[in-house]
């Protein structure tokens, strides 16, 4: 069971960051145009929040800065009503499981310490420091350190919620409607994150923390195709906001990756790898993220040219030109080139990095370029394997102008 699945709060953000990157944005363009704070977007589109967020102050703003219209607001609000309630039932369950374990049997109370049992009166489930921003997880909070009312006793085993019970504990009830147990639900044999590492006697089976489990575990596979279907929603033109499928993760074997093309034999040109043959900005040579504001004039495998208007925005990131699903391979020296032209002076940037946050780059160079054709030259080492690495040009923060790169190769020079 993996962490997310654990926590339908961290699940549903996964999903909400996954819907993001699909949109072909960043996270740092959707911080950008947020009107909530920098750190709680990241906050939330990087999983570490601990109560749901705000559906229309966070969620809404992020689905719409994604291109997502009407229908697409409705299925989110629909999961987020969903997470929700599994959120609140998990909170109910703990309580009710940690009533059950103060009214063990005799063989229980022998087994354990009664401060493991019993937590301190008036001991909230999640502490909440004032001030604290709702939904922002403060590192510490919620978890009272040894020896303090409220802690667990040294070897006391108390499952968390959502955590699997010990081996032969059975699924329970108490699921809402649409979220049962299903057939066949399988948690796997003595599977306890937090068990302690000195053996202790069977204890009763807590089914209301099998409930949670099992509910959230249902929870990630009803979600699951949501990224998927809005994904799949058609884009506005050739070069429009059309959704690519969720790129892989920064290991080289991603089955959720539609980039499954192989690099060139022999130290070959790494623009010549296929791409996919799906629907969205990955299975074209070059894209960009702000297709409602960039005219792309023009693009092939070794060229691309776009108009950029002015208020795209002071940050470099702020616009981008990418060439998607390039096996890069750690290690590997390869060697960037390409001419360069503008229509006026500006400034900048190639980058040649993962798809995923934090983007680790293995080249990033500033470039000035002007009318006059400019020829560049880059040589650098791979630093991350991974099949969906991008070769980037970030525009932001130029003045109006119309920017063309031609005869661009990525050359694999061998480890």
């Amino acid at each position: 069971m993996t962490e997310s699945q654990e926590s339908p709060v961290r699940h549903f953000c996964a999903q909400l960051d996954a819907f993001v990157r699909a949109s072909g944005q960043t996270r740092s363009y959707v911080v950008s145009r947020h009107p909530m704070s920098d750190s709680q977007v990241y906050a939330v589109l990087a999983g570490t929040v601990k109560t749901p967020p705000s559906f229309d102050r966070m969620v809404v703003p992020i689905v719409e800065i994604c291109g997502g219209g009407p229908a697409a607001v409705a299925q989110w609000r629909t999961h987020h009503d969903t997470m929700v309630r599994v959120y609140e039932l998990q909170k109910s369950l703990r309580r009710k499981g940690t009533a059950e374990t103060s009214a063990s049997t005799p063989e229980d109370t022998a087994a354990e310490s009664p401060a493991a049992r019993t937590p301190a009166a008036g001991t909230p489930d999640v502490a909440t420091p004032d001030g604290e921003t709702p939904g922002v997880e403060t590192p510490g909070v919620g978890t009272p350190p040894a020896g303090a009312p409220g802690a667990a006793a040294p070897g006391a085993d108390v499952p968390p919620a959502g955590a699997a019970p010990r081996p032969g504990a059975a699924p329970g009830s108490g699921a809402p409607p649409g979220f049962g147990v299903p057939p066949g639900f399988d948690v796997p044999p003595g599977y306890n994150r937090f068990a302690s590492a000195e053996p202790r006697p069977a204890r009763r089976p807590r089914r209301p923390l099998l409930v949670i489990a099992a509910i959230v575990a249902v929870l990630g596979v009803a979600a699951g195709g949501l990224t998927w279907a809005l994904a799949d929603r058609a884009g506005s033109g050739p070069d429009g906001p059309a959704a690519a499928p969720v790129a892989g993760g920064a290991s080289t074997a991603d089955p959720a990756s539609p980039c499954t093309g192989t690099a060139p034999a022999g130290g070959g040109d790494l623009l010549d790898t296929p791409l996919p043959d799906e629907p969205g900005p990955l299975s074209r040579p070059w894209w960009t993220n702000e297709a409602a504001v960039v005219t792309m004039e023009r693009f092939d495998t070794h060229s691309w040219a776009a108009t950029v208007p002015e208020s795209v925005g002071a940050d470099p990131w702020a616009l981008l030109a990418i060439r998607g699903c390039l096996p890069v391979t750690a290690g590997h020296r390869y060697r960037l080139d390409f001419t360069a032209t503008a229509s006026v002076g500006a400034t900048l940037r190639a980058r040649v990095q993962h798809n995923e946050w934090p983007y680790p780059e293995s080249l990033m160079k500033n470039l000035t370029v002007g009318p006059d054709p400019q020829s560049f030259s880059y040589e650098f080492t791979g630093n991350l394997t991974s099949p969906t690495s991008e070769l980037t040009f970030q525009l932001g923060g130029n003045p109006a102008m119309r920017v063309e790169v031609t005869d661009v190769v990525l050359t694999d020079l061998g480890a």
